[in-house]
């Protein structure tokens, strides 16, 4: 294991964003120096479709429906269990969290999984200051280049810290949505590759990693930022490290509740099935993903409705496969459809949807009547409560979650 582990991830960073998955406007060359350098993986997915779940998939190494965690309330319990942050302390190392003043006060209430020796920085200044909006009309974009430069001081200083440990370290670095002198979701791929630059100057490129917590979907299915969301733009991330046993790519499916063996701290072994999910258990609104190979089940509480896709043919997740009729919402008739659309994969699917289903059988739990009652009588107040209000919203928020 490597005398230094950096770990930088930004939230809500979709593969998209890097040049080197493909973006046309950004050219992140730090990052893709890094993925020439190391190991790519290609089906890096988070546990979790929000920050809190997915650092605490991330932290505990559990999914969250083995958590035992049900409501996001800040009531949650500490997940029981042996703590990523623990096992690099017991490993020898020096560990350090790193985020801004926001994620440390939500993690107080929701996250709880820090471990016990760990040190946390709270760099409060990293984030863009509140801008003004008016209703109805669209915002000044312009970059604040100076305020980006002040955000930067703060990352050097804290890159300085962490060099100047004797001896092992472990530093994660969760970068915010939007850095300071920015303004929107993806208007700082320049910058987050700039603070990878940084990092590479001072501890080396064998020491660096890079991810996300989750995705977001940019404007897919009509859907901007993120949600009760399990679409490959929420689910699937990046992942760069250091090169691994010779490997430039890895291509089985990894999910970040593996972080440490991602970090040596055991063998990394391929999963048959990866799982994410968007709420706690007695949570009306939660929605669980499982994929398996190429195929992927999506199980909506809220709408008791399954999907099913094949991610290769259908990477967008247009097409749901699981029901064997479909609604013809213009001509007002149900249809076969197989017999509608052209798919040569059909009998895969079926026989992909029972192996998923009899997953989902195995690891889907509700609360008991009682919590599951009462977590929707408040779902169903709460959009009354929105519906009477009306459609104009009281306040617009730019930046943040």
């Amino acid at each position: 294991m490597q005398e230094k582990i950096i770990f930088i991830s930004k939230d809500a960073l979709r593969k998209g964003a890097l040049s080197f998955y493909g973006n046309t406007y950004w050219n992140t060359k730090n990052v893709d120096e890094l993925a020439r350098k190391g190991t790519v993986y290609e089906k890096y997915y988070t546990a979790g479709g929000s920050t809190a779940m997915a650092f605490t998939a991330m932290a505990t190494g559990q999914y969250l429906f083995s958590s035992g965690r049900k409501l996001y309330d800040g009531n949650e319990e500490t997940v029981e269990g042996y703590n990523l942050f623990d096992r690099l302390y017991d490993a020898g190392y020096d560990v350090h969290i790193a985020w801004d003043k926001s994620y440390t006060t939500f993690a107080e209430k929701h996250f709880k999984c820090e471990g016990k020796h760990t040190t946390i920085h709270s760099l409060d200044s990293i984030i863009p200051a509140p801008s003004p909006h008016v209703s109805g009309q669209f915002d000044d974009l312009t970059f604040l280049d100076d305020e980006t430069e002040k955000g930067m001081e703060l990352v050097r200083d804290l890159f300085s810290e962490i060099q100047g440990i004797k001896g092992k370290a472990f530093l994660w670095f969760h970068l915010p949505h939007v850095f300071r002198g920015r303004n929107s979701y993806d208007s700082d791929i320049d910058v987050f590759d700039n603070i990878i630059g940084l990092a590479r100057e001072m501890f080396g490129d064998d020491s660096i990693y890079v991810s996300a917590d989750h995705g977001q979907m940019n404007g897919s299915k009509g859907k901007f930022s993120y949600g009760y969301d399990v679409d490959n733009g929420v689910m699937q991330i990046p992942l760069i490290t250091p090169r691994i046993d010779g490997k430039e790519r890895i291509n089985f499916p990894v999910s970040n509740t593996q972080l440490a063996a991602i970090f040596g701290l055991e063998p990394l072994v391929p999963q048959e099935f990866v799982y994410c999910e968007t709420a706690y258990y007695a949570q009306p609104t939660r929605k669980m993903a499982i994929v398996h190979g190429d195929y992927k089940l999506i199980y909506d509480k809220l709408e008791n409705r399954f999907s099913l896709y094949d991610m290769i043919w259908d990477p967008e997740e247009k097409l749901n496969l699981y029901y064997p009729e479909f609604y013809d919402t213009d001509r007002h008739c149900w249809y076969s459809l197989n017999q509608r659309f052209f798919y040569p994969n059909w009998e895969m699917a079926m026989k992909e949807r029972e192996i998923l289903m009899n997953q989902y059988r195995r690891v889907w739990h509700n609360g008991t009547l009682s919590e599951e009652f009462k977590q929707r009588a408040i779902h169903k107040a709460r959009i009354l409560y929105i519906k009477l209000r009306g459609t104009k919203p009281g306040k617009i928020v730019n930046i943040g979650k």
